[in-house]
């Protein structure tokens, strides 16, 4: 869906996430479920696992989990957000005194992740990226999500006494065919 439109539409450049909600779809009791971990001993290091796991998720599946992310671009024209699930759309754009405006939201209409511009365009301040583009969205609870998560985090989990600091292995199989199954179905 999204390679279709992306040569009719500009993409949203430059996205990064800029926050997670403190819900996130895979729970620490969740995760120590699913490794077998009974006590609270690696609490911390699995609920850093879980904060890694959504991100790793966003970043192979364009699925940002309960999140905010920022996007710029240089002109106000009909664009595409490659991100899963967008609740809310939030388009500010810096105007020709360089001062930061929040443009109305009935100057656009989203659709299937397609914001098409319906108002003028006001004058742009001359800078690379005058346009900011903030994008929330809702909490994933697809069952095949939440499992991609879960073995995301046991990936992390079992890579944790590398020789190195900071090394990771690849990950494993099933968790790669699971992040792609997830990409082709969301898609579809």
């Amino acid at each position: 869906m999204y390679a279709q439109n992306a040569t009719k539409y500009k993409l949203l450049k430059l996205l990064r996430v800029t926050s997670y909600a403190n819900t996130k779809a895979l729970s620490l009791a969740d995760a120590k479920l699913h490794l077998n971990i009974l006590d609270t001993s690696f609490d911390d290091l699995i609920s850093a696992y879980i904060t890694s796991a959504h991100q790793f998720l966003y970043n192979e599946t364009s699925i940002l989990v309960d999140g905010t992310a920022v996007g710029y671009l240089k002109t106000l024209d009909d664009f595409v957000i490659d991100v899963r699930d967008v609740s809310t759309v939030v388009i500010k754009y810096y105007d020709a005194n360089n001062d930061l405006q929040v443009w109305d939201s009935s100057n656009y209409i989203i659709t299937d992740n397609i914001v098409e511009i319906t108002g003028t365009a006001p004058t742009l301040y001359d800078r690379d990226l005058p346009v900011q583009v903030t994008i929330t969205t809702t909490t994933q609870t697809n069952p095949m999500v939440v499992q991609a998560l879960r073995m995301l985090v046991s990936d992390l989990f079992e890579s944790r006494q590398t020789a190195e600091a900071g090394s990771f292995k690849e990950l494993s199989r099933t968790t790669a065919y699971q992040l792609s199954l997830i990409s082709k179905r969301i898609e579809v």
